[in-house]
């Protein structure tokens, strides 16, 4: 995707104007937005010139945006060659798919003990918005509605440290989530929508350890999925 097309995808000019923030924190916000819905993936350089050129915004005050998100640990200043989006080792991409397996099958174990069947009919609801979504030509909508499955498991285990974790790490978990879809969108959004159709089953059925076990494999092959790409994008660019 271009420049252009990045920018435009997430209306950079139109976004930060709504904005009440100094354009630097405004723009960071809006760069972050970008990075999580999969504009610039780990690795890719952000161009501080050419965003100041879209936007009108001096090149200072992009710096200073760039900068903020360096602080953060979202962006990587390399010397002699600019800001790039800072790419996880794949020691790290395990261990943040660790940590939340271990919160969703917390959270699993919590919400089929509280017994209550209400949020079954929300997870088929997200589940079905999802398929719907596959073939429309919003990769967004289908991701926000794709999460909303796991997000319903958090609020239906009545523990609020289990999403507030999450949300923690949720910059780099939906990072991880875009990077696992670049392979083939369709034939990963559909394997995805088949386990949250299995997991629901078990669900409805009170089998803990087979949804447990679907879990298991639905993360599997979120990390399968994520280290082809992650080896693609990076042989490719170091044979550039």
């Amino acid at each position: 995707m271009s420049m252009d097309e990045r920018i435009k995808a997430t209306q950079l000019s139109s976004d930060i104007s709504m904005l009440s923030r100094s354009r630097s924190e405004s723009l960071s916000v809006i760069i972050t937005k970008a990075i999580l819905e999969g504009h610039w993936l780990p690795g890719d350089r952000i161009n501080d010139q050419e965003l100041s050129d879209e936007t009108k915004i001096s090149r200072i005050s992009v710096r200073e945006a760039l900068s903020f998100l360096v602080e953060r640990g979202i962006v990587e200043k390399v010397h002699w060659k600019g800001y790039f989006v800072r790419k996880l080792s794949l020691k790290e991409i395990e261990s943040i798919i660790e940590v939340r397996i271990a919160l969703e099958e917390l959270a699993i174990k919590k919400m089929l003990s509280l017994k209550e069947p209400r949020v079954f009919e929300e997870m088929k609801n997200s589940i079905d918005i999802s398929e719907k979504l596959i073939d429309s030509s919003s990769y967004q909508d289908y991701m926000d509605a794709d999460i909303k499955f796991h997000e319903l498991i958090y609020e239906a285990s009545g523990n609020v440290w289990i999403k507030n974790i999450i949300d923690d790490l949720r910059l780099n978990i939906n990072i991880l989530r875009n990077l696992s879809m670049q392979e083939s969108f369709t034939e990963s959004a559909r394997i995805s929508i088949d386990d949250h159709r299995r997991m629901l089953n078990q669900f409805i059925n009170g089998n803990e350890e087979e949804a447990l076990e679907i879990l298991y494999d639905h993360f599997n092959k979120h990390l399968q999925n994520i280290k082809k790409t992650y080896n693609s994008i990076y042989n490719n660019k170091l044979g550039e």
